[in-house]
């Protein structure tokens, strides 16, 4: 369990970025475009990253613990699964 994301450029080696989340994380995934990360954390929420900017773009308040997440194929969709047995499905803003 950590608080944070490094994001590392795999053909040099060299870390791009670390994003420094509000709780523990589950679980990260990238949007299909890589424009955004997603983070899954054990403080009931998901925090969505600009990969580019290095900022917290927002904050889903899911309900529960949450443990996954998944962008649809598009992009459009995020999903976030939690401990309560629920899965939200939330809108992500285009850039």
């Amino acid at each position: 369990m950590d608080t944070t994301v490094k994001i590392w450029d795999v053909q040099t080696g060299q870390l791009l970025r670390t994003l420094q989340t509000k709780a523990e994380l589950f679980d990260v995934t990238f949007s299909p475009d890589s424009s955004l990360v997603a983070a899954a954390l054990n403080n009931n929420t998901v925090e969505l990253w600009g990969v580019a900017s290095g900022r917290l773009a927002r904050t889903l308040n899911h309900g529960g613990e949450v443990v996954s997440v998944a962008f649809s194929p598009d992009g459009a969709l995020l999903a976030s699964g939690a401990y309560d047995s629920k899965v939200y499905l939330w809108g992500v803003p285009s850039n």
